[in-house]
């Protein structure tokens, strides 16, 4: 049976490898140059032409590739990893048709990443197809399938290490259907049919909100040799290669929160559940140190600072870098913040300060504080110390829970922080409002976009005064509700006692 063989990658190699000692190989068309071709993983171009067989590189729409399958006349077309899709024209040359191996159970997993998004789905079986190559993305006749199970404490290299030698049984198998006249086809259920995207790096961003299953399968899913699972921490990026669920108990943190230090792992709290790192390290730092107490960063929040590290970078220190429309805007948010009592002489926390403009604001109103400003954005706190080295300005969240351990301030004050819209912006804002709660003794304020304004922009947050009112009567009755100074904005004070009022 004479093949033209279209692959990549390990798989790619292995089963061109298992094809030329059972058929007769015609022809080679390998994906276009990459520089990771035969570095990072195995040459199927350079192993074809070790071997003197016909071989091209490049993609199905380029006429040079039309004329090479014409030219050689294949009985069968057979694909292996090779990610572009076939045109009509092309798959009508090979005789007797075109296969596929696909590493799913199909019709379970089309598409992209199959392997991946089984493992992230913690599904047990995981198998590979072989099957005819029709008009649509994995939905043609299969020939055979055969599954292998992957336990929960296995990854993805795991994965791939049981799957080589079913590349080359089936390899074989298949050959031999072909070679007896006598070729399975079995149409594939369409309601049993599921389809996945491809899969980028950035994918593997954890969030420590989920359920620590959810987590676990993710680090499994893009572990070696994938790009891995990352999340942040001391301004630095983690991956995170290999961790464990704890069945133990430890004091209960907020998401993301390392929560003890065990064996020299530590462990952290997710949305539901304990997860032990037990390989991990830092794109920078050879030797990282995480202690107890320490937390990882939401996703939220290492959006946020991407964001204003952009800002920074194109507006330099400008309100411009803050995301505010016009100084303007920006200084009369602070006017309204002011109001909600006598700050003189006060102790303020300014949450999400920024470039600490709020604090030159008081400085040019002749009201003397004692300011600290909190951000999460390495780069404006850097700016922020150089412009206003007398004022105390500290790395982190409000969400950190061991930042302000046994300290109070007067007045706490969110000026904008809220504006970005995330998917979980409204309980991101409640648990914002509840943590300055805890380290104030006189009263907060803050401000936010206002759902009750008509032209809204995409991308940004508008909450419901309402809403927020009434959930800010929950932390305590002496509440005050501003919707007097601009037609797309309110702010509320909320107050410990009638007396501040």
């Amino acid at each position: 049976m004479d093949v033209l063989f279209l692959g990549n990658h390990t798989v790619g190699l292995t089963v061109l490898q298992t094809l030329s000692s059972v058929s007769n190989i015609v022809g080679v068309i390998a994906h276009p140059s990459d520089p990771e071709d035969g570095v990072r993983y195995p040459s199927v171009y350079q192993w074809a032409m070790k071997m003197n067989l016909p071989s091209v590189r490049g993609r199905p729409e380029d006429k040079s590739i039309h004329n090479f399958v014409l030219e050689k006349a294949p009985d069968v077309i057979w694909i292996t990893d090779y990610r572009y899709l076939l045109p009509q024209e092309i798959l009508l040359i090979p005789r007797l048709g075109t296969i596929n191996m696909h590493p799913s159970l199909l019709p379970a997993y089309r598409g992209r990443a199959p392997i991946n998004w089984a493992i992230i789905n913690g599904e047990e079986r995981l198998g590979l197809t072989v099957h005819f190559v029709d008009a649509g993305t994995d939905t043609g006749d299969i020939i055979v399938q055969e599954g292998y199970l992957l336990g929960d404490c296995e990854d993805v290299g795991d994965a791939l290490n049981k799957l080589y030698p079913i590349y080359a049984k089936l390899t074989e198998k298949t050959v031999r259907f072909f070679n007896s006249g006598i070729v399975p086809r079995q149409p594939q259920n369409e309601k049993q049919a599921s389809y996945f995207p491809a899969r980028r790096p950035e994918d593997g961003i954890i969030n420590w909100e989920q359920p620590v299953k959810n987590i676990r399968d993710l680090i499994r899913a893009v572990a070696s040799p994938y790009p891995g699972a990352f999340t942040f921490i001391h301004h630095e990026k983690i991956f995170i290669w290999k961790a464990i669920i704890c069945e133990d108990s430890y004091r209960h943190g907020v998401s993301g929160e390392i929560v003890a230090i065990e064996g020299g792992c530590p462990i952290v709290q997710c949305g539901k559940g304990y997860l032990r790192l037990c390989s991990y390290n830092s794109e920078k730092t050879i030797n990282l140190k995480l202690s107890d107490g320490d937390r990882f960063l939401s996703n939220e929040e290492h959006k946020t600072v991407s964001m204003y590290d952009k800002h920074l970078r194109v507006h330099g220190e400008s309100y411009l870098a803050l995301n505010w429309g016009s100084k303007k805007s920006q200084q009369i948010r602070f006017k309204i913040l002011s109001e909600i009592g006598n700050l003189n002489g006060s102790t303020i926390l300014d949450v999400g300060c920024g470039l600490g403009h709020f604090a030159d604001w008081l400085d040019e109103q002749n009201i003397r504080v004692d300011y600290t400003g909190l951000d999460i954005t390495p780069a404006l706190l850097d700016k922020a110390n150089e412009r206003r080295s007398d004022l105390h300005f500290v790395h982190g969240s409000i969400f950190d829970p061991k930042l302000f351990i046994g300290k109070k301030f007067n007045f706490v004050f969110a000026s904008g922080i809220f504006t970005t819209y995330f998917e979980r912006s409204d309980s991101i804002f409640k648990s914002a409002i509840q943590n300055m709660w805890k380290v104030v003794d006189i009263g907060i304020a803050f401000n936010s976009l206002s759902s009750w304004q008509t032209n809204k922009e995409p991308g940004e947050f508008y909450g419901d005064p309402l809403e927020m009112l009434m959930f800010c009567r929950k932390l305590s009755p002496w509440v005050v509700l501003r919707h007097d100074y601009h037609p797309g904005d309110f702010t509320i004070y909320i107050y410990k006692a009638q007396k501040s009022c």
